[in-house]
């Protein structure tokens, strides 16, 4: 405002016009600087427009380029994106650490149930023989002598012929 009064005074005092004749032409001079400015505000603003419209369409949001800040509040915006990037960074990062912990836990938890299913079959063929005999009860003439002899050994392939049936 203080820019319109002293073209004003200057053009008064240089042309010695009169102060209708004065203002008016202040008035139009001023408006031309004016609309100067606004040509020049508004191409700054559309490269603002058209980089933020390229970062939008990027899928690379490492490489992002934000407009320069012109004031305060661009630069809080700034930051507020800055911040936003590294945030979800992060939780990219606890995601990527938390399904490798899961993977090695599977690894883990698979690699420590093969060890028992691997000894219940050696046991299972080990022991076949014994289960077969015992099933056709071909070691004796009473069931009792045949398990008093074999009683835990028979418990046992029970037991795990089960386990080998829900496997």
């Amino acid at each position: 405002m203080v820019l319109v009064y002293v073209v004003l005074l200057l053009v008064i005092w240089l042309y010695n016009l009169p102060y209708y004749e004065a203002f008016s032409f202040g008035i139009e001079l001023y408006g031309a600087l004016y609309i100067v400015y606004l040509i020049y505000d508004y191409s700054v603003f559309a490269d603002k427009i058209r980089t933020l419209e390229r970062n939008i369409k990027t899928d690379d949001i490492q490489n992002i380029a934000l407009p320069d800040k012109k004031n305060d509040v661009e630069a809080l915006y700034a930051d507020i994106i800055i911040k936003l990037h590294e945030q979800k960074r992060k939780q990219y990062d606890a995601g990527v650490e938390a399904s490798r912990n899961l993977k090695d836990y599977y690894a883990c938890w698979a690699h420590q149930i093969k060890t028992p299913i691997a000894a219940a079959k050696l046991i299972i063929q080990s022991l076949g023989d014994v289960v077969r005999n015992l099933e056709n009860n071909s070691w004796g003439n009473s069931y009792n002598e045949c398990c008093d002899k074999h009683y835990d050994d028979f418990k046992t392939m029970r037991v795990m012929k089960k386990m080998m049936i829900m496997i």
